[in-house]
Parts: C-alpha cells; structure tokens; sequence
C-alpha cells in the first residue's frame, strides 16, 4: 500500500508491527524467559524435603512463650510466631488461632498467612496489641492454635505483658 505524500514523495507503510511494540514484547519475552529460568534453577537447588513425621500432618511451633515483661501504656507489643507442617499429609490450621485473656483483659485479634500447609510448609501468626490508663497490670494470653494434627491438635503459646502508666 502507498501513499502520496508530496509530488515527488511515496511513504510505504511497513506489514507488522510498529517498532517500539516489536522492542516491547521482545524485551518482555526475555524477561519473561530468564524469570522461568532463575525459578527452576532455585527449585533444583533446594533440598528436596524429608518428612519428620509419616502416615499424617504433624504441627510444630517454633516458639511457643513470649514475655514482654514492663511495658508503658500506649505503646504497642507483637508477636509472631510460626507453625510448620512437619507431617507428611496436609495440615489444615482450623479457623483463626483463638486468643485467651487467663490475666488481664482485652485479648488481641490475630491474623493467619495461611490454613492449608502442604508437608515442610510454614504458616505466620501474628497479633499486635496495646494497652491503656485503666487497663494496667500483668495481662498473660494464651494463643490457642487448633489444626489436624491428629497428636496435639490444639498448641497454644503463652504471652506475658505487664502494662504501666506512662
């Protein structure tokens, strides 16, 4: 196809694409390719995980006592602590792990990276709280965490704060 731009002047249009497009997927295709590339060679290199437990899901915390000792009134206290599936079955953490007020009052909520834990695969939970004028005092919470595990399948951690005025 041509054109006439001027008398003397013929503009041929090029079949395909325009060339900044061409550079664009070219470069995203390379991307693309050396992302699948550093993924497979990563997944090669990791060790191929071994089972603690065999013929079912076995839940592990890696830290199950927290003591913030004093702590001033308004500021702000976090745990976290994580459970791995140690099993050779899927473990299924059930519902969100529940926060007991044993001393004190006002049990923080807690937040869950994930239910399902495939075998050698790790969860997150956290909570973060704090206290204020008239809620002072020793405050010990203990986080109940219940899963499938068909041995201990409700673990809990123990938290220990004592709140004073500023």
């Amino acid at each position: 196809m041509t054109r006439h731009i001027a008398r003397h002047m013929v503009i041929r249009k090029q079949p395909g694409l325009p060339l900044m497009r061409r550079r664009f997927i070219v470069i995203g295709g390379g991307l693309l390719v050396l992302l699948v590339v550093f993924f497979v060679v990563r997944a090669s290199l990791q060790e191929p995980y071994v089972p603690e437990v065999t013929g079912k899901p076995s839940a592990v915390i890696d830290q199950t006592y927290f003591d913030y000792g004093t702590v001033r009134n308004g500021s702000w206290a976090e745990t976290t602590f994580k459970v791995k599936n140690v099993g050779d079955q899927q473990l299924l953490i059930i519902g969100e792990p529940q926060v007991e007020a044993v001393t004190g009052c006002c049990p923080p909520k807690t937040t869950l990276s994930q239910k399902f834990l495939n075998p050698g695969e790790v969860a997150t939970v956290s909570m973060r709280f704090s206290m204020h004028e008239g809620m002072d005092g020793e405050h010990e919470f203990r986080v109940h965490v219940r899963t499938t595990d068909p041995v201990n399948p409700d673990q809990q951690v123990v938290v220990l704060s004592n709140w004073v005025q500023q």
